[in-house]
């Protein structure tokens, strides 16, 4: 039996010709309905217009140019150019273009990983010509982003000009939806409560739809440790600053010698202890509990981690035996 019923949709490239980052009528929208029954989830996917019935049903039948421009359009409109975990469905500049009324900051992260790691090839590019060779194979890109420079004029000055076009285009592209959106928002009174200082933080969580990068402060202040009274005391908390140390040193900014060398992150450190697949959008919150025990166990169901009390594993040693717990786990075994 069906207890709970979520909406949501995802969009994909319906003509290869068209525009990247374009609003216009290039993408399809397939809405989904999620019914999480208690025998397993089960997906049903439906046609948009089954949803343009539903509009009709509540609102009124709308002429073509009111639905086009109605609330669910601008949605699908709206929405970030790849699937991200969680339920944001903004880039940042966008986000940014509602809090502020304008685009005050460019976010990199806002384009996908293939266009990303292109313009991080050409950072490390020494030469205009090897950037030139990068700019070249990025067609589609600078088209779709109106950035007109020839690829014989492109040189290694030009680079931050080319990202803030790739980042900037999607947003300023659909400049008419994001205002039509921000009016419904005032219109409703809800606009001045998202702009207040006090609650903007909260609703980039919400709306934007980038993980934001973990650090290892971040996760320190997510655990927990429960040291016991008496003799046990000392060397939990020599164990308990092994595994810190281990924190620090997967968050790649320590010049000890104990370092795991990028083969282990923050974020596969919180994925091995929490047991979830990805890291959501709006954040991790849930405390984890830290204990000591006479070996290490992790009970993602429970948030809990055991660790063997270790009173004399020097900092070196506690990040290798870390790293080589985490390594051989589910988290990076499991296909």
């Amino acid at each position: 039996m069906c207890q709970i019923f979520l909406l949501s949709f995802r969009h994909f490239r319906q003509n290869n010709s068209a525009r990247a980052g374009s609003v216009r009528p290039n993408r399809a929208s397939v809405f989904t309905i999620k019914a999480v029954c208690l025998d397993g989830p089960d997906y049903t996917e439906i046609n948009p217009g089954i949803i343009k019935k539903m509009n009709e049903k509540q609102l009124g039948k709308p002429g073509s140019e009111t639905f086009r421009k109605n609330y669910m359009g601008q949605l699908v409109t709206l929405s970030i150019l790849e699937d991200r975990p969680g339920l944001p469905i903004f880039s940042e500049a966008a986000t940014g273009y509602i809090l502020e009324g304008c685009i005050k900051s460019l976010h990199i992260n806002d384009l996908p990983d293939v266009v990303k790691e292109k313009l991080n090839q050409m950072d490390r590019c020494t030469s205009d010509e090897t950037v030139k060779q990068v700019y070249s194979t990025m067609e589609e890109e600078r088209t779709g982003a109106e950035f007109l420079v020839p690829v014989l004029k492109f040189n290694k000055e030009m680079i931050s000009s080319f990202k803030s076009a790739l980042v900037e285009h999607p947003c300023s592209s659909c400049k008419e939806e994001l205002d039509q959106f921000i009016r419904r928002l005032d219109t409703h009174q809800v606009l001045g409560l998202l702009r207040q200082d006090e609650n903007k933080t909260k609703v980039r969580g919400l709306f934007s739809g980038q993980v934001k990068p973990l650090t290892a402060l971040a996760l320190r202040q997510m655990m927990v440790f429960k040291y016991s009274e008496g003799n046990r005391r000392l060397g939990e908390m020599r164990t308990g600053q092994g595994f810190l140390t281990f924190l620090q040193a997967a968050s790649k900014k320590t010049d000890s010698k104990a370092q795991v060398n990028g083969i282990v992150s923050l974020e596969d450190i919180l994925v091995w202890l929490s047991g979830a697949r990805f890291i959501p959008a709006a954040g991790f919150h849930k405390k984890i509990d830290v204990e000591f025990s006479n070996a290490v166990q992790v009970n993602t169901c429970a948030l809990t981690l055991t660790l063997k009390i270790e009173e004399n594993m020097t900092p070196e040693d506690a990040v290798v035996h870390y790293a080589g717990l985490l390594i051989n786990s589910q988290t990076f075994t499991m296909e």
